[in-house]
C-alpha cells in the first residue's frame, strides 16, 4: 500500500476518532454541532477525492461503479453541506422540508446501482441475476 494511501487512511480513522469523543466529551452546544458538521464535510470530501483516481483509471463495468460511488458520495457532500449552512452558517435549525432532500434520495440510488455494478458480483452468475432484478424494482 502506498504511503499516501496509509496516511490518508489515519487521516479518516483519526477524524472519526475525534468526532466520536467530541460526542462523548462535549455538552449540546453549537461547538458541538459545528465541529460534528464540518467534521462530516471532511469526511465526504476525503471519500470524493479518493474516489476519482479509481474512475480515472478504470474502464467499462468498473468506471461506470466508481463513476456512481463517487457522485452518490458527491451528492452526499451536497446535502451535508446544505445541512452545514443552516446550522453553522446561519445558526438556526434546519427546515422539517428541506429543498435539499431529493439529493439525499438521489444519492442513495446512485449508490445502490453502484453497488449493483460491484466488481466481484460478475464472479457469481446468479448474484448478478439477483442483483439486476433488485435494481430494477428500486428503479421503479
Amino acid at each position: 500500500m502506498l504511503i499516501h494511501s496509509k496516511l490518508w487512511r489515519a487521516l479518516a480513522i483519526a477524524c472519526v476518532a475525534a468526532l466520536v469523543v467530541a460526542a462523548l466529551l462535549l455538552p449540546q452546544s453549537f461547538l458541538l454541532t459545528a465541529f460534528s458538521d464540518l467534521i462530516q464535510c471532511v469526511l465526504l470530501i476525503s471519500g470524493t477525492v479518493s474516489f476519482i483516481p479509481h474512475v480515472l483509471k478504470s474502464q467499462g463495468r468498473m468506471r461506470l461503479f466508481w463513476a456512481l460511488m463517487t457522485a452518490g458520495i458527491a451528492f452526499w457532500l451536497f446535502y451535508q453541506l446544505l445541512w452545514t449552512y443552516f446550522e453553522v452558517v446561519l445558526r438556526q435549525d434546519v427546515p422539517n422540508v428541506l429543498a435539499g432532500d431529493i439529493v439525499l434520495f438521489l444519492n442513495c440510488v446512485l449508490l445502490f446501482h453502484g453497488w449493483q455494478l460491484w466488481p466481484f458480483a460478475r464472479m457469481c452468475p446468479r448474484m448478478n441475476m439477483r442483483l439486476g432484478w433488485d435494481g430494477l424494482i428500486s428503479s421503479c
